[in-house]
């Protein structure tokens, strides 16, 4: 069994399917004590939910502060926020529809050594999942739901 981790649950914005996110937790091997969110909509509101409704406690949500850091250049709001929960947290299960915001924080994880897995549901038909050791190979766990969608791009 793993050491309890805080771990980063973030992702694309658009996501807003909470089937998904148990499922890509139980694959990463990821054993979360405590869920770190940037607090935007989509799958960071995602692992908010999953921290109360599996973990039975609140997530430590790291905000981005727009009007001190803006939305453009090198260190806009949403890249210190990146850097600020990567620092903090020991692991990032992402959940990307191949967004940028997720691949900056995907590719700082990276950078700082921590442990990443990544649920990656660009691609229509078959998602791919990529585990903290770097394999991958395809999704199979589908999540069950009132509506389902392929998310494609």
């Amino acid at each position: 069994k793993e050491t309890p981790m805080k771990v980063i649950i973030a992702g694309s914005r658009d996501l807003t399917d909470f089937g998904w996110v148990k499922p890509a937790v139980l694959e990463s091997g990821f054993d979360i004590d405590q869920v770190v969110s940037g607090g935007a909509r989509g799958v960071d509101k995602l692992g908010e939910l999953y921290s109360l409704e599996e973990l039975g406690k609140t997530a430590t949500i790291m905000a981005a502060d727009w009007n001190r850091y803006g939305r453009k250049g090198p260190n806009h709001a949403g890249r210190v926020r990146n850097r600020q929960m990567g620092d903090y947290s020991e692991g990032l299960l992402a959940l990307t529809l191949g967004t940028s915001g997720t691949t900056d924080m995907i590719n700082y994880m990276r950078q700082l050594g921590k442990p990443v897995a990544v649920l990656d549901l660009s691609r229509p038909k078959v998602p791919v999942f990529i585990f903290p050791d770097g394999s991958s190979g395809p999704f199979f766990e589908i999540p069950v739901v009132k509506e389902w969608f392929w998310p494609c791009r």
